[in-house]
């Protein structure tokens, strides 16, 4: 029974950091806002992938909080 209420704490906390603590992280992690916005230039052309590492981590860090 301690499994599935953990495991519930984690699919609530994904949610809740998707949805509620992401902000326009959400947004940078797609290439697309990246070229629509007038400060992209070449020497930019990969920072939404910074994006996706900090969502990564985020996500990782706020999941693993329940087996603390």
């Amino acid at each position: 029974m301690q499994k599935i209420i953990i495991l519930f704490i984690m699919i609530f906390l994904h949610i809740f950091n998707d949805y509620n603590m992401q902000g326009i992280l959400a947004q940078m992690k797609q290439y697309n806002w990246w070229l629509k916005h007038s400060a992209f230039t070449e020497k930019y052309a990969n920072d939404y992938k910074m994006a996706l590492v900090e969502h990564a981590f985020s996500w990782a860090f706020t999941i693993t909080l329940p087996y603390l």
